[in-house]
């Protein structure tokens, strides 16, 4: 191996520099030029007076930002984001827009919430004491895997829980979005949760035996990752969460790439080709596909997690990024059936390794 001298060495590494750096340039540019900037203003629509801090993202994404003191907002949005547009701002009627082309500045008016819960109104057969249906919505919103239990509701005083003796349902609202902080996971939600239910089949007099027959919720989600600095360890948890969770399944399912995504099909206790029991086809002039499965099949992931999914409707639709609708009408058992909001990740969390795959 031929030496060379100590100037020659460091033009090498200036040059390899100089190579890095227009490399990650092009990167960041390419990166930009896939992306889409949206910016505006947000304003009271009353006083016209601009609204500083409100929150302007897309939902059940990391991507958002607050206003600022001129109630200016700029987001970029990746390719493949198809969420809400959401703006938000405590006392204001939260506004919800398809997702802006970014053609134009945008100039947002929020109105004064007239219906702000101010106090709480308990229905007439609600005999339950407060700590137990705090225990119940959290085990039911939250969760009882590992990373439910370490969720925590940092603003608790702002939920509100009403059980009704008659329909054995127990509903929450909130006065307003609550903030959860997935330690596990390393996620603060911001969650606008516009409904929940949890329907009981079973409640003795004692309270003690409590048997749900379902559950409900539905709202808008903000999240903000509080890994600073890039943890293998977080990484490692999410990655574990993501994998075999439900979106995970949608996007595999939407791609048709169940078996090469560790997914097998089982149909009355046999193993079947998941295209004979399941058709998944492009909608037109959107970025859906239809899916139709026409009786209830069971979803083996890896061999070992075992799921049960029925289609009340037989019909129902993924988008881009792994979302399915009418949510309510696709219903889970088993593995997936327990996922709760402490099992949850952010829609764009691996989207542009899903879409490559």
């Amino acid at each position: 191996m031929a030496a060379i001298s100590w100037s020659d060495f460091c033009q090498f590494l200036f040059r390899m520099r100089l190579s890095i750096i227009v490399v990650f340039s092009i990167l960041l540019i390419s990166d930009r030029l896939n992306a889409q900037a949206v910016s505006g203003f947000v304003y009271d629509k009353e006083t016209r007076d601009p609204l500083v801090g409100a929150s302007v993202y897309m939902d059940n994404t990391t991507i958002g930002t607050s206003t600022d003191f001129d109630g200016a907002f700029e987001i970029v949005i990746p390719e493949g984001i198809e969420s809400s547009f959401v703006v938000s701002f405590i006392g204001y009627s939260t506004l919800v827009r398809s997702k802006p082309d970014g053609t134009r500045t945008l100039k947002l008016y929020l109105e004064p919430d007239s219906n702000i819960l101010e106090e709480v109104v308990l229905s007439p057969d609600d005999d339950w004491p407060r700590e137990l249906k705090l225990s119940e919505f959290k085990k039911h919103y939250l969760g009882t895997s590992l990373r439910g239990k370490r969720c925590t509701i940092l603003n608790e005083e702002d939920l509100i829980l009403t059980f009704s003796k008659k329909r054995k349902r127990l509903y929450a609202r909130t006065k307003a979005p609550l903030l959860i902080e997935n330690r596990q996971l390393q996620y603060l939600i911001t969650a606008d949760l516009r409904a929940f239910g949890l329907g009981y089949s079973k409640v003795s007099r004692n309270k003690k035996n409590l048997v749900s027959s379902g559950v409900i919720y539905k709202g808008l989600n903000r999240y903000k990752s509080l890994d600073s600095i890039g943890s293998p360890a977080i990484e490692q948890a999410r990655q574990r969460t993501y994998f075999g969770s439900v979106l995970h399944f949608m996007r595999a399912l939407a791609a048709k790439d169940l078996l090469a995504q560790g997914y097998r099909i089982r149909h009355r206790g046999n193993f079947v080709d998941p295209e004979k029991l399941i058709s998944v086809v492009p909608q037109k002039e959107t970025d859906k596909v239809v899916v139709r499965v026409s009786d209830i099949i069971e979803i083996l992931y890896r061999g070992q997690e075992l799921s049960v999914m029925e289609v009340v409707s037989s019909t129902f639709y993924i988008d881009s990024q792994g979302n399915h609708s009418p949510i309510d009408k696709v219903r889970f058992g088993g593995v997936m059936g327990d996922q709760r909001m402490g099992d949850a990740l952010p829609n764009d969390y691996l989207l542009q390794a899903a879409q490559k795959n």
